[in-house]
């Protein structure tokens, strides 16, 4: 996703990524520090959602397939 957005009055594009490798590592941390937290387990559902993304800031426009690479 790309969007263009006024960051502290400079212009400047957002892009926000999925790294699946970095997803699946933090997924598993996630799921090893809770293994003996029954009560943590409820909110891993959220935490999952936002394993991997990143949000990259750049001051330039740059192609879509560039930022994936």
């Amino acid at each position: 996703m790309q969007k263009k957005v006024d960051l502290f009055g400079c212009e400047v594009f957002v892009y926000v990524v999925l790294d699946p490798e970095c997803k699946g590592r933090e997924m598993k941390r996630l799921i090893l520090q809770s293994a003996d937290e029954k009560a943590r387990w409820l909110g891993l559902e959220y935490a999952f959602l936002w394993c991997g993304v990143m949000v990259l800031v750049f001051s330039f426009e740059i192609v879509l397939g560039d930022v994936a690479r």
